[in-house]
């Protein structure tokens, strides 16, 4: 796990993954608003001799909110393990020190 920890941040790797998953959140958030806000709006203007259109249904809106809070949580505890865990001091002081070869 070390290794791993150590080529993520030495590479960018994790930051690239976690720029990523809040793009990803984000970009999920701001299309399910813009599709609830259009069925509001369609349903709005549209009226037909037929009857009533049947209501917005809410639980449309789980899955979308489900993967955004997944991939926040996933982005915030890679943010916590690469970057403000206990030893992340000691690997930072280790790369700044001059290797000495004997």
């Amino acid at each position: 796990m070390r290794k791993l920890r150590q080529i993520l941040l030495t590479e960018y790797i994790g930051a690239i993954i976690i720029g990523f998953l809040l793009a990803q959140a984000l970009a999920a958030t701001i299309s399910t608003i813009v599709q609830t806000i259009s069925f509001y709006m369609e349903g709005r203007t549209r009226s037909s001799v037929f009857g009533g259109r049947a209501g917005f249904e809410f639980g449309a809106l789980v899955p979308p909110a489900i993967s955004v809070i997944l991939e926040v949580l996933i982005a915030f505890v890679l943010i916590y393990w690469l970057y403000w865990s206990g030893d992340a001091g000691t690997e930072v002081e280790a790369k700044t020190k001059p290797e000495t070869q004997a």
